[in-house]
């Protein structure tokens, strides 16, 4: 399991919080599956994330990025091909959201 690549990223604060309170965090990343995110949030409420297809080409196939686990700021992801080919090691870029709290 490895760390997934920071690409960029955003923490903004939600409502009048500063330091501690909610928390939006925002961005792209790098990863491959069993690959990790440290958000630098103490607590996720939910994410979402969809992958980005940076060569869009007739042989692409649709990846589908899983969140397999949380804990307190850290996600696990899980990846699969559509087309059930074992391609999930291979590095994938994605965009997302979590939401969160920082203490």
């Amino acid at each position: 399991m490895a760390e997934g690549t920071h690409l960029t990223g955003m923490v903004f604060n939600l409502g009048s919080g500063i330091g501690r309170g909610p928390k939006i965090w925002a961005g792209s990343i790098t990863l491959a599956d069993a690959d990790t995110l440290d958000t630098g949030l103490d607590t996720i409420e939910g994410c979402a994330f969809t992958p980005v297809d940076t060569a869009v080409t007739a042989s692409v196939t649709s990846m589908l990025i899983f969140v397999d686990g949380i804990a307190g700021g850290v996600i696990t992801f899980q990846m699969a091909e559509l087309d059930g080919s074992d391609d999930d090691a291979v590095a994938e870029v994605a965009w997302g959201v979590v939401v969160g709290s920082k203490r």
